[in-house]
């Protein structure tokens, strides 16, 4: 069985995939039909018939895909030094999925949240990531919660 923190590094991995495969727009994530029902198709076809599921990370990658654009206005609102073309996909990955935790899974702490973001930017980003995830979140965690 894989934890919490796996399943959001899975989410990670899929979402920066995503983005940089997508060739119509850098700067967001084009959702439609097609790339989520690739997504679902390749998700099972990979993990499924290797005995692996992981709901969480389907949640996350599927949600955060479908309100990219509330989640992307609130880390630019956020943000107020960076636009948000401006920060590392991977960042911006882990903030997505951050937020989207913050805006949907209301029974998971926020704390837990923002601390779980901050050890996956410590582990995927730059050496300054955590701490400009840091920054963000808490910013948007006391709007938001």
């Amino acid at each position: 069985m894989v934890s919490r923190r796996q399943e959001r590094e899975y989410a990670i991995q899929i979402l920066y995939q995503i983005e940089s495969n997508n060739t119509k727009d850098k700067n967001s994530l084009i959702v439609n039909k097609k790339i989520i029902t690739n997504f679902i198709n390749n998700f099972f076809y990979n993990f499924l018939n290797n005995n692996f599921f992981y709901p969480y990370t389907l949640n996350l990658v599927i949600g955060t895909c479908l309100e990219y654009e509330k989640i992307d206005t609130i880390i630019s609102n956020h943000s107020i030094k960076w636009k948000i073309s401006r920060i590392l996909l991977v960042d911006k990955n882990i903030l997505r999925i951050a937020i989207y935790e913050l805006l949907f899974e209301l029974n998971i702490n926020t704390n837990i949240i923002i601390n779980e973001a901050i050890e996956i930017g410590k582990k995927f980003g730059t050496k300054n990531s955590f701490s400009f995830i840091n920054g963000i979140l808490n910013s948007v965690a006391k709007s938001l919660r």
